[in-house]
């Protein structure tokens, strides 16, 4: 008896033979198998690791309630205290200061700091840290910090109270130094869309790569703000003055 070969069908995939072509469109096919399944497990992270992981994550919460409590505040004040509640929980010292108009001098409008620590620095300086203004001469790092985009370390981290306070002698900064704990300082610039209105200067014993970007993005999220509320303000402003043309003609 004559055997007669007939031609096998086999689908996709088939165990014996060259596989046919799938001709099946992407989203029908299976997905892919790896091509080795098995091995070493994944190594358990560490608990620094852990911990880490932890911190990011706080880190992460803490700027988007800050974003959120910017945006709902009623003025600029509103605004500051946005941002100087998130250094708290972040950790972190520090203070808020707004260009005057000019572009002459920054005056601190927000500090964050314990009470004792803000009492012993005013008494050294002889004045409230609040309403202190921070001169912009050409090379000050608070000049450099209004012209960059990023947050940025200090290398003179006394270079504020200095500012502040034309009189102080060094070693009294230094004594400044110590009552807040300033061993590293960082400035970031508060920016909206590309236009400096102020800079954050932020301080602790030692800064970490991530106190530095939490920074910057605390000083997006603080001149975004502050922007939206002066273009409120200027916007009521306008509105006023046209009823106050209409209701006078």
């Amino acid at each position: 008896m004559t055997r007669r070969w007939r031609p096998s069908v086999r689908g996709p995939g088939s165990a014996t033979g060259p596989p046919a072509p799938d001709t099946r469109p992407w989203w029908a096919r299976p997905a892919p198998f790896p091509a080795a399944v098995g091995g070493r497990p994944a190594a358990e992270p560490s608990p620094d690791a852990l911990a880490e992981r932890v911190r990011a994550a706080g880190r992460i919460g803490t700027l988007a309630r800050a974003g959120a409590a910017a945006q709902a505040a009623l003025d600029e004040e509103g605004v500051l205290a946005a941002v100087g509640s998130a250094l708290v929980a972040l950790g972190l010292n520090g203070h808020l200061a707004l260009v005057e108009p000019g572009a002459a001098v920054l005056v601190i409008r927000a500090v964050v700091l314990p009470w004792s620590g803000l009492a012993q620095v005013e008494r050294v300086l002889g004045r409230t840290v609040v309403g202190a203004g921070i001169d912009l001469g050409p090379a000050t790092p608070y000049r450099a910090a209004l012209r960059g985009e990023r947050a940025a370390r200090v290398e003179e981290p006394l270079a504020w109270a200095l500012l502040a306070a034309p009189g102080l002698g060094r070693d009294e900064a230094r004594g400044i130094g110590a009552l807040i704990r300033a061993g590293e300082v960082a400035l970031a610039p508060l920016t909206a869309g590309g236009d400096a209105l102020g800079v954050l200067t932020v301080w602790a014993a030692a800064l970490s790569a991530a106190d530095l970007a939490a920074a910057e993005v605390l000083g997006r999220i603080g001149g975004g703000a502050l922007a939206a509320q002066r273009a409120g303000a200027a916007g009521h402003r306008d509105r006023a003055a046209l009823v106050a043309s209409l209701v006078g003609a």
